[in-house]
């Protein structure tokens, strides 16, 4: 409950949570965070990595889901699949630190 919270007050534009956690399972604090803020992206990691969580996290209109064996790559992807232009900028700053 306190993450739905500080996502209310902090309006980010990405939330990041896992699929089994203690009090409420990522898909029942998508619901809740998706009833505040209707525009927020939210991307759901497991380490459950069957295709029913997948298709559970698609079911309740999760933008993403990402299996924890698959972190960092798999997460990246995700972001740079929902934000292409922070990807893109992130690209430009890393060739310009190479030169």
């Amino acid at each position: 409950m306190q993450a739905i919270n500080q996502t209310e007050s902090s309006r980010p534009e990405l939330v990041l949570t896992d699929l089994c956690m203690p009090y409420m399972t990522g898909l029942e604090s998508r619901e809740s965070i998706a009833q505040i803020l209707s525009e927020l992206r939210i991307l759901i990691f497991t380490e459950f990595g069957d295709m029913r969580c997948e298709k559970n996290a698609c079911a309740a209109a999760a933008d993403g889901f990402v299996e924890k064996g698959e972190m960092p790559e798999g997460l990246m992807e995700e972001v740079c699949r929902l934000f292409p232009r922070v990807c893109g900028e992130m690209e430009k700053l890393l060739v310009q630190n190479l030169t």
